[in-house]
């Protein structure tokens, strides 16, 4: 019952507490003074043991390169699964806006909601954001360089460009082919 806990981590211990961020501390030596211990030689790959005997044992280098790693495939996985997922605010029932709908004139914006079947006023709006910030919404638009629409994302050249023949040819066709699908 009274059996004394040794004091170190082992490695897998200390790779796993690295990998979620924790420092650990150690002391220098685990054995007290007087005893035999053992170092090793990072430069070298030699492991020397301060004892009667002195040995100088090399370590192939490709054994060291090669050691598996004591991290468990979980953890990188969810480590890496955590860099590469940005968090999206879900806004169902929602018109995004990547600008401000208030600033353009005329009924330009409201004739193109009400041609895909979104009107205005059965919707919550959120105006200048960044769509890609935004999931669950019901209809998005953002200005960006030419005309397209994926995703219940609507992307046209910035609004004072939509009056331009071609580009209202280009908006008309693309909403056309929301509307029928």
């Amino acid at each position: 019952m009274n059996e004394k806990t040794s004091p170190t981590l082992t490695a897998y211990q200390q790779a796993t507490l690295g990998e979620i961020g924790i420092v650990t501390w150690q002391l220098q030596s685990a054995e007290p003074l007087g005893t035999a211990a053992a170092h090793y030689e990072p430069n070298t790959h030699r492991l020397t043991h301060n004892t009667d005997v002195d040995s100088d044992t090399l370590l192939p280098a490709s054994s060291v390169a090669k050691a598996p790693s004591p991290i468990p495939e979980s953890i990188k996985q969810f480590k890496s699964q955590e860099l590469n997922t940005a968090v999206k605010k879900s806004v169902p029932n929602s018109l995004i806006f990547g600008f401000d709908v208030r600033s353009v004139k005329g009924s330009l914006v409201n004739d193109i909601l009400l041609s895909v079947g979104y009107p205005q006023d059965k919707f919550d709006k959120v105006v200048n954001v960044d769509c890609e910030q935004y999931a669950d919404y019901a209809f998005a638009w953002k200005i960006g360089k030419e005309v397209s629409y994926q995703s219940r994302l609507l992307v046209t050249p910035p609004i004072d460009t939509l009056l331009s023949p071609a580009i209202k040819k280009q908006l008309w066709s693309v909403i056309s082919n929301i509307a029928n699908d």
